[in-house]
């Protein structure tokens, strides 16, 4: 009977190291299931992270190209409005300087109405 008892004991004890080994077991599965989640997780940030990175990177080069071309606008503007102001200013001088004879002033203000038109 002693012996029995000492048996049962045994099996018992037996019987809950089996089932610490299988819990431990189960926690170590949960922790891997969990490590491997984490590390997905992070790789997935990381992916995010770079593919923000490479818009912000995009949007950069194309503001920058937006402001070269409105640079470049700016300047034939700047460049056209020169043109018509040197225009106008050549009109004024051939005004000024051809004022005389009927011929003279004919010739000056066909020439004139050419530049008026085609000029600007």
């Amino acid at each position: 009977s002693r012996n029995r008892e000492i048996e049962a004991r045994q099996r018992e004890d037996e019987a809950r190291e089996r089932e610490i080994r299988r819990d431990n077991l189960a926690d170590e599965e949960r922790n891997k299931a969990r490590q491997r989640e984490d590390e997905a997780r992070q790789r997935a940030d990381e992916a995010r992270q770079r593919e923000d990175e490479a818009r912000e990177r995009e949007i950069r080069r194309d503001n920058l190209a937006d402001e070269e071309r409105n640079q470049a606008n700016r300047e034939r503007n700047r460049a056209s409005i020169r043109a018509r102001i040197q225009t106008r200013w050549i009109i004024l001088q051939i005004q000024h300087q051809f004022r005389g004879t009927d011929e003279t002033t004919a010739v000056v203000t066909d020439f004139l109405r050419y530049l008026t038109e085609y000029g600007e």
